[in-house]
Parts: C-alpha cells; structure tokens; sequence
C-alpha cells in the first residue's frame, strides 16, 4: 500500500512539475506579445492627402500572428468615410469595431484612444488601417 502511494505522489510530482513548465512557457509567449503590441507605433497619417477609392491594409498580427487582420478603407471626395475588416485571425465584438472605427472616422485620424478591454487588438487593427491610408495617398 505504501508503494502504491509512493508511486501516485511520483506522478502527481511529475505532472505538476510539467505542469510548471508549460504555464511558465505560455506565460512568456504572452509575455513576449503584449511587449511587441504595446511598443507597435502607429504613425500618423495626413488625412488631408488622401486619395478616393478603396484600399486595403493588411497587420501580421505580432510578434506570433494573433492579431493577424485585414481591413478595407473607403475614401470619398478626400475623406475616410467607412472601415470593414476584410479579414481577421479572431473574431472581434461588433462594438469593439463600430467604437474603434467611428472615432477614427469621426476625428478622421488615427490618433485616438483604443478601445478599454481590448487595447492590444485596436492596436492590430490601427496599424492595418494606417498600412490602408498611406497606400490611398499614393
């Protein structure tokens, strides 16, 4: 009965100690991304030199493609007039989007606050939003 014992707490020592290690080595890829978001800089863009039409802009999502997206911009007579996500690596809360994007549209420019909860994802859909506009002032 004492071996049985000795055998299970064995197991249960390793199983906890391998435990450990994937915690710690999740702990660093999360570590390791929220780094890489939070350093992302988006640049600023002059909304008054933009082109009309369409354009896409496209963000490889960090540092391991979790926020991988795509979205298209529309430009009509020289102003930001509607943002889609075209494409994404998560799905995004419609109100994440519709408060993200009005702000964008409403001061028609990028420096705006990010959405609280969801900072590092507005972050991701910024910088392909500015990869959009600068392809529209070309």
């Amino acid at each position: 009965m004492k071996k049985n014992r000795k055998v299970y707490l064995r197991i249960i020592g390793v199983i906890m100690l391998v435990l450990m290690i994937l915690l710690m080595f999740g702990w660093s890829m999360i570590k390791k991304e929220h780094n890489h978001m939070h350093s992302l800089e988006i640049e600023s863009i002059d909304f008054k030199r933009l082109n009309d039409g369409e354009y896409y802009g496209y963000y490889e999502g960090g540092v391991y493609g979790w926020r991988e997206n795509t979205v298209m911009v529309d430009i009509d007579s020289g102003k930001l007039v509607g943002i889609k996500v075209v494409d994404a690596s998560e799905k995004y809360a419609k109100d994440l989007l519709m408060n993200l994007f009005g702000r964008i549209i409403d001061t028609q420019s990028l420096d705006v606050d990010t959405v609280s909860g969801a900072t590092l994802t507005s972050k991701g859909l910024l910088k392909s939003i500015q990869h959009a506009l600068k392809e529209a002032m070309e």
